[in-house]
C-alpha cells in the first residue's frame, strides 16, 4: 500500500480536492477493504468524505464476475449502508444502465450516503439470478448464510446518479 496517498485518504481534515487526487493516485489495489469501510463507518468524516471512500470500495474491491460471498466480504461491517439506499429494480420507468432482463438478471443501485435536497451518486450492480432486494440487504450485512446468494454473479457493475 502506497503511504503517501492513504495517509491523505485517512487525514480526517484532508480537503475533498486532496482527497480525490490521494484516491485517483492509490496505485495497484492492495489494502484491504476495511480501510474504505472504516472510513465510510466513522461518522468524525464528512459526508463527502464517506462518499469518495465508499465509491473507491467499490471502484478497487468489486469487480464484475465476483460472486456476492465475496462483495459480503468488502462490504463487511458497512455501517453505513441502510435497507432504504437499496434499490431493487423490478419494472423500469426510468434509465438503469443495464438491460432489463427479468427472471435472467437481478438489478439494483446502492445509493451512497443520500443527503436531502442533494443528487447522490449510486453503484449499479447486475446480478445473474432473481434476488430479492431484502434477500440480498440480509445478506450482505447479517450473519444469514444463503448459498444461491453467496453464489450468484455480479455480472456488471456501473456507477451514476440515482
Amino acid at each position: 500500500m502506497h503511504s503517501k496517498p492513504f495517509s491523505v485518504i485517512a487525514n480526517k481534515t484532508a480537503h475533498l480536492k486532496d482527497v480525490r487526487t490521494a484516491i485517483a493516485n492509490a496505485g495497484p489495489t492492495t489494502e484491504s477493504p476495511t480501510f474504505w469501510t472504516g472510513i465510510a463507518n466513522d461518522v468524525r468524516y464528512s459526508i463527502p468524505h464517506r462518499q469518495l471512500c465508499i465509491s473507491a470500495l467499490f471502484h478497487r474491491h468489486v469487480k464484475a464476475g465476483m460472486r456476492l460471498a465475496e462483495l459480503k466480504t468488502s462490504l463487511h461491517n458497512s455501517k453505513w449502508l441502510k435497507e432504504e439506499y437499496v434499490s431493487e429494480f423490478r419494472a423500469v420507468t426510468g434509465t438503469i444502465p443495464f438491460p432489463y432482463e427479468p427472471g435472467v438478471f437481478s438489478v439494483f443501485s446502492f445509493v451512497i450516503l443520500p443527503q436531502a435536497q442533494e443528487d447522490a451518486d449510486a453503484v449499479y450492480v447486475k446480478i445473474r439470478g432473481d434476488i430479492r432486494g431484502k434477500d440480498l440487504f440480509n445478506y450482505l450485512l447479517t450473519e444469514q448464510d444463503d448459498s444461491n446468494i453467496a453464489n450468484a454473479v455480479i455480472h456488471a457493475i456501473d456507477y451514476g446518479n440515482n
